[in-house]
Parts: C-alpha cells; structure tokens; sequence
C-alpha cells in the first residue's frame, strides 16, 4: 500500500503466511504454514516471490523433533534466520533440572537456524545456536547444569517462569479459531512451549540476534559471528562469550536479579533495531502486549537503550541489566485492555 493506503501491488499465494519481509528489490520472503503436529505458531516453510508473483525459493524444513515457528530475520547475504523448537524427551529435561510439574510432555527448547538457499527447493543449514546449550538451575544439585541463576545472567534459568504454561477452554478455542493452531491441539500441548519465540531482527553492524522469548517476558541477544561449535559453548566469537546471552531486559525476576516488581515486559512481541539514520538509532523497540493496569491491562510501544560499552553490555554485579526504564513509550490516549488469549502469537 502507499502512503495514501491504495493497494499498489498483492501476491496471491497458496499459503498462510506466518511471517513477512519485503525485500529491497522488490521480492517477498516470507515464513509459509505446512501443517505439522500441534505446536502453536507453526510454519515449517520459507519461500521467496518475485515482485511479479514468480516463486524464487520454496524451501521446507523437515527434520523430525524440530518445528520452524513464528518469525524470520533475511541476513544482508540472502541468508534466512528462523526459529525452531528442538523437542527433548520429558526424561531429558527433568535430567537438565526442569521441574516436572511444570510440563506435560516433551520439553521444546528453541534453536535459531541460519539457511542459505541453494536452489529452487533447497538449502543448507550453516549455522545454529540451541538454548539447550546455556541453562543453568538451582532445583537438581545431580545435574550437570546446576548453579546459582544470579551468578548466571548469560545463562537461562530451565525453571525461570516458575510455572507451567497454562491455557484455559477458551483461550485455546479462541487461538484455533484463528489459526495460530490446529484445530486437533490440546491444552497441553502449549505446555512443553516454555521459551515460545516469537520474533527475530538481525544487527549486521554488531553482528547479533535479537529474540522476543514472552513466556519469559524477556528479550535475549546473542552473537551471531561464532562459529556452531563455538555457540554451543561459552568462548569465542567477537564478543567473546560463545553463545551465551549477551543481554538480556525485561523481567530481572526469571535470573533472580529482580522481583515481580522490576518486571518491565508482558508477552512481548515485535523487537528490533532502529536502524541508521533514524531517530535513536542503535536502540531497540518493543510491542510490550501485557502492560498491567488496575482497569485492565493494555499494550504499549517502548524504547530502550542498552547500555553497551566497548566490549560487549555493561552489567553491574548482582543488578539487573539497565536501561531501569525506556528512553520512549507510546499507548494509546484511552489505553484499550489487552487480550492476553489474542496477543500469543
């Protein structure tokens, strides 16, 4: 659409899409549902269209106990970074700390993806960071993982929401109504989607990732410039720290540095960079969708600016990550209460 909201151009396509990302050329690339089990968010294909409806990439990832969901991020090279839960049995996840009581069935821990297209209907996997790779927990002292959460801001506490994904009758008739999922998925299958992320923007000049993880009610950034190997781990890469979370903001409480409180964030969506050449360049901005309100909660837009010095972001020991409030805030005049059954996407 142009700036006077006429339609100048439309696609017409086979598929629901999940995700979108208008391309400098004029090309489409897009996150496409390929309904598959009964994950929420779910959409299983990437595909590219020409500016005249010509289908450049048609790309399906099918690796069993993985799921591709929500969003997508292009990379300057043509690249594409998509997020995908990467299941664990129930027996694994209680081994790495997870409180059992807390889940159903699998544990879906997510990973990011980075695919270059190789052709038509293919492409190559050349990089990935698994969240499964840097947790931490204070409730099984037999495993491997355990340890203080505020000692391990860059690590993700298995049991920092403190309690299991909850969804009522209606919530989720309300959700396959809209079909965000299938219209055979239970209740319980959201219960194993503990981290559920559900945004991806890409910085080329730092080189980093920035998630929206709203079950956590954080955002997380990570080093995109190390190798697999080395994102697995907790060296190398230009920051230095593997793939450990550089930064993290929006709820202190899920790594112990915070109380409900200093909670900043609900179920957010939406981060990404200000790009050069904008107002607060640099910084990020955030549709933060569960703002609590005695009269009902509402959503809101913020601002924040990480404080980031030469070698990474500053973190003083034992606070929170900073900023303590945004630089910038946007609601509407009369707020309209948020539905929080509707903002789970």
């Amino acid at each position: 659409m142009d700036v006077n909201n006429n339609v100048v151009h439309q696609w017409k396509t086979s598929y629901r899409a999940r995700s979108l990302r208008f391309l400098p050329d004029g090309s489409l690339v897009r996150s496409v549902r390929i309904p598959r089990g009964t994950a929420p968010g779910q959409s299983g294909a990437i595909q590219r269209h020409a500016l005249d409806g010509t289908l450049l990439w048609d790309w399906r990832y099918d690796v069993p106990g993985v799921l591709v969901h929500h969003d997508i991020s292009v990379l300057p090279n043509g690249n594409v970074l998509l997020i995908a839960k990467h299941d664990q049995t129930r027996a694994a996840a209680i081994a790495a700390g997870r409180n059992p009581n807390t889940f159903s069935q699998v544990f879906s821990p997510e990973k990011i993806i980075e695919v270059k297209p190789t052709g038509l209907t293919t492409g190559t996997s050349v990089w990935e960071w698994n969240a499964w790779d840097h947790l931490v927990q204070n409730d099984n002292e037999d495993a491997a993982n355990y340890g203080d959460p505020a000692a391990n801001p860059q690590l993700i506490d298995i049991n920092g929401t403190g309690e299991a994904v909850e969804i009522s009758d209606e919530e989720l008739a309300q959700l396959q109504a809209l079909g965000y999922v299938p219209e055979d998925a239970e209740a319980e299958d959201l219960s194993s989607d503990i981290f559920h992320t559900n945004a991806i923007h890409y910085n080329a000049a730092l080189d980093q990732i920035v998630l929206s993880v709203p079950e956590y009610n954080e955002i997380w950034i990570i080093d995109h410039s190390t190798t697999t190997e080395e994102a697995a781990g907790s060296t190398g890469g230009r920051w230095g720290h593997g793939g450990d979370l550089l930064y993290r903001w929006g709820n202190p409480r899920v790594y112990s540095r915070g109380t409900a409180e200093d909670q900043q964030l609900g179920y957010q969506h939406d981060v990404r960079w200000i790009p050069a050449g904008y107002p607060g360049a640099g910084n990020l901005t955030i549709f933060n969708n569960d703002v609590p309100a005695e009269d009902g909660n509402y959503s809101r837009v913020v601002e924040i600016a990480p404080p980031m010095g030469g070698s990474g972001y500053d973190l003083s020991e034992g606070e929170p990550f900073e900023p303590a409030e945004p630089v910038w805030a946007y609601s509407a005049a009369a707020a309209t209460p948020a539905v929080r059954k509707v903002a789970r996407g």
